[in-house]
Parts: structure tokens; sequence; C-alpha cells
């Protein structure tokens, strides 16, 4: 739930001999079709930008993934560690990556952060610490930009192939400061994202660079090197 409405559910269940690969391909392909159906989020703007909190988000069990872990190949992870003025700060969390043949499956394991939406995505050097940005040190700016291999300079979310390699679906923040809900990057592996850092934003993402640019994110809250 995400400030007390339920943002959708879907059930699989499995466990039963020879069926746990069923479970593992039933959840991930529900998640997959969640993400061709578009972004998570819809977005008005007037001015400043504005949620609707029309979210199209998939819950889908622990149970499900635990399944999906054994079923499909390389894997990788990232301690999370939140990011300020001052540097690197302390651990809030772990997320894991996985291949599967829908896109590489992003779980994360993060507390003590702000409810809601924030933006999500992978930063092509691997590094978290203070780098100059507009003349000034900056937090989280040693991760460079977001990965983007073809160099479109295009911020277009996680499911438009005409932009940024690295723009996530984003990280949804329930009430009690958690985000442990995955999400599925269809156009990325563990290979690509492996040395590189994955990046959590004080805002959110509107997938676009309009209004604001790179989603309108803002400040670079937390941070995290793929191993």
């Amino acid at each position: 739930m995400l400030d007390g409405k339920t943002v959708g559910v879907i059930s699989v269940s499995g466990g039963a001999p020879g069926q746990d690969e069923q479970c593992a391909e039933a959840g991930l392909a529900a998640l997959h079709n969640v993400a061709r159906h578009g972004p998570a989020v819809s977005c008005g703007f007037g001015g400043k930008m504005k949620r609707k909190t029309i979210l199209r988000l998939t819950l889908i069990s622990t149970f499900v993934f635990a399944q999906a872990a054994t079923a499909y190949a390389a894997s990788a992870r990232a301690t999370i560690n939140s990011t300020d003025v001052s540097g690197v700060g302390p651990v809030i969390g772990i997320v894991t990556f996985r291949d599967t043949k829908y896109g590489l499956l992003i779980t994360p394991d993060i507390s003590g952060l702000s409810v809601g939406v924030h933006g999500f995505h992978i930063h092509d050097k691997g590094a978290c610490g203070l780098a100059k940005h507009e003349g000034r040190m900056a937090a989280g700016f040693a991760a460079g930009g977001h990965y983007d291999p073809e160099h479109t300079g295009k911020h277009l979310g996680p499911y438009n192939t005409g932009g940024h390699k690295g723009d996530l679906p984003v990280l949804v923040v329930g009430t009690d400061g958690a985000a442990t809900l995955p999400v599925l990057a269809p156009r990325l592996t563990v290979k690509d994202v492996r040395g590189r850092s994955l990046m959590i934003h004080a805002g959110a993402d509107n997938y676009s660079d309009e209004p604001e640019p790179l989603g309108g994110g803002g400040t670079r809250i937390a941070c995290g090197v793929i191993e």
C-alpha cells in the first residue's frame, strides 16, 4: 500500500513438485506485462510536477521472486548508502540484480527513505562520492550521468528504446519507509550494470526531460556500486 491506497495485486502461487519454475515464470511474465503497458506513474503538470498517484504497479510475493532467483542466471548486488553534501553516509539497504528472459529483475531491500515515488537509475560510473556539479561539490556526482551507451542524451524511461539505457522503473517506498517492490528493466542485463552505480533521487520520475530534465528527480540521496 502507498498512502493508504492499494496500487495493484497479482497473486501467483506455486510450490508443488515441479511447479517452482512455472511459478517463477508466471510472476516474471506478470511484471513484464506491466512494463510493456507503459510507465508506472501518471503525472500532471502545472508549474511544478504533481503526482496524480495513479500507480500501475504489480505487488508480487517474495516467494515468487525467490523461485525466480533459482530459475534464471547471472546475478549482482549493490550495498546502498545514503549520500549528502558530506559524502557517502551509512548503509540503508541492499539491491539485488538477476537476469531473466524478460530483462533485469531488480529487487530492493531498503529502509529509511521518504514515503512515495523516487527516481531510480543506473549511472555510468562505479562511484558514489562527491564531485563538482555546476561549480560546486554535490552529493553522488562521482557516479556521473545516466548510463547511456548509445549517447542518446535523452531521458525517456525504461520502456523507450530511444533514451538512456539506465533509466529504470520508479522505486516505490511504502508508509513504513521501506522499499521492497521489485521492478523489471526490460533493456538491461547484469553484464550491462556490473561495475556501475545505482542511484536513488529525492523526487519522482516522469520519464521525460520536460518540464524538468532527467525526470525531475533532483537531489541524489542514496547510491550503491553494483558488484
